[in-house]
């Protein structure tokens, strides 16, 4: 009885998939992209606030280059902590209920970091606040991939990054104007507030998805995902001609179950998903500190990050366009070689105002298309069973790095390293990203989708 009803769930699941692959982008569909496009504006605006409020912070505390690459690190350790722990937690209980409350949480502590007297205080609220947001980013992945056909995987998770950079672009000059008024307080009171009208307007527009409901063997599930697929009104009449150009290179090393989370393939994206992670948010944390240390005004600094910001969102906007007709795993090698060169000349330029400002927003294009491309690997790799795990944990990886990074920026900074020779060695993780490119597509797998025959639509026919 187990083995049939795993081959009922398997079977649905199958069909399900292939009604919305074979379908074209509907109202729901769009509404809930659109959605998630302003939650994770949210991650984009509280990461870039933090290094634009750790200017004037450091100078009111006294902090030294230490303390403020601990400032800047806590964050990322608990969007480490949140991305392993909150996807796993969305495999069980769902992706809509993880990421309202993940917003949740975030809300309330991104608000609470406000009230922070002392760099302990702080710390303590940023660290429980990256904890909601690690579990908001592979929610929102997930469920932005599994409302879109599979052919549009690409393009809608590289839409969905732009959002990070749009947060971090409008939110950033936002917090400038703040602080200018107020003060660095400001930066945090806007951002709990965001981030609770989110949570509001998650609950009435996001349902649960497809594929989750499908894999679910319980009767509440089927009721939901009846409901679900009468909203975006897929009944099989209105198919997409264009569903069979489905890039290879998308649905390649994929089986009906997926690829399993001790594979070599979970180890590998995980890795990308470091080397990634650091050489984007070396940028996006550093460059205001940096610049100001290669002679600068604090104001310039913060508009060589805000030029950053504005190129990640054209490196999202970009990649969502190219994935639709070339492999990621081109895009995201010749994005790591374009990324690895924009490091190098940046750090040439550094000290000249007109340069930096011309360099910054084309290394913010090519970092965020390396780490979008590395996104849209997952849900094809894998199954609706453990997707979000697996999104979780190269996620979680990837803040490992988040950790890692300021920390030991500080400690340079302090031992004498100028902005130049910091910008050189962030070369390296792009060299060894292209290796870890190198190796996926080498020793992927490409078997095909299996898909229900006639004999097993009877069945689910029969048990329905």
């Amino acid at each position: 009885m187990c083995a049939v009803s795993h081959f009922l769930r398997r079977m649905l699941m199958s069909s399900v998939r292939e009604l919305i692959d074979s379908s074209p982008m509907n109202r729901v569909q769009i509404r809930v992209l659109l959605v998630c496009l302003l939650c994770n504006m949210i991650e984009g605006y509280d990461i870039l606030s933090m290094s634009i409020a750790v200017v004037p912070l450091s100078e009111q505390w006294a902090l030294s280059g230490s303390q403020v690459g601990t400032l800047l690190a806590v964050g990322p350790v608990g969007m480490a902590v949140g991305s392993l722990v909150g996807g796993p937690l969305a495999d069980r209980i769902g992706r809509r209920p993880m990421l309202l409350l993940s917003l949740a949480v975030t809300a309330v502590f991104i608000g609470l970091s406000a009230t922070a007297t002392d760099l302990s205080t702080l710390s303590g609220y940023r660290l429980l606040a990256g904890i909601g947001m690690g579990s908001v980013l592979p929610a929102l992945a997930i469920i932005t991939a599994e409302f879109a056909p599979a052919r549009k995987r690409g393009f809608v998770l590289g839409v969905l990054s732009t959002g990070s950079g749009i947060g971090g672009a409008a939110g950033g000059a936002a917090a400038v104007l703040l602080m200018n008024t107020y003060e660095w307080t400001a930066v945090f009171l806007l951002g709990g507030a965001l981030t609770a009208v989110m949570v509001v307007i998650g609950v009435v527009a996001i349902p649960e998805t497809p594929d989750f409901l499908a894999s679910r063997n319980t009767e509440t599930a089927r009721r939901k995902l009846a409901v679900v697929m009468e909203k975006m009104r897929l009944t099989g009449a209105d198919k997409d001609p264009r569903a069979g150009r489905i890039p290879v290179d998308i649905v390649g090393g994929v089986t009906s179950k997926g690829a399993n989370l001790r594979s070599a393939v979970m180890v590998m994206i995980g890795l990308a998903f470091m080397m990634g992670t650091t050489v984007m948010y070396f940028a996006q944390m550093w460059i205001p500190k940096l610049l100001v240390l290669a002679g600068m005004s604090a104001n310039q600094g913060i508009s060589g990050v805000l030029l950053v910001s504005l190129g990640s969102v054209a490196g999202g906007a970009l990649l969502a366009v190219l994935s639709t007709r070339i492999s990621p795993f081109v895009l995201v090698f010749a994005f790591t070689i374009a990324g690895g060169l924009m490091m190098g000349v940046f750090s040439l330029v550094s000290g000249n105002l007109v340069l930096a400002m011309v360099v910054a927003p084309l290394l913010g294009l090519c970092n965020q298309a390396i780490v979008v491309g590395v996104y849209t690997l997952v849900p094809a790799l894998f199954g609706p069973e453990n997707r979000t795990s697996a999104m979780g944990i190269g996620l979680g990886m990837g803040r490992l790095s988040m950790i890692v990074m300021p920390l030991l920026v500080g400690v340079m900074i302090d031992g004498g390293w100028n902005p130049e020779a910091l910008f050189q060695i962030m070369v390296l993780p792009c060299v060894l990203l292209l290796l870890l490119i190198f190796g996926m597509q080498k020793f992927r797998n490409r078997p095909q989708r299996n898909a229900p025959d006639d004999a097993s639509r009877a069945v689910l026919e029969s048990h329905a």
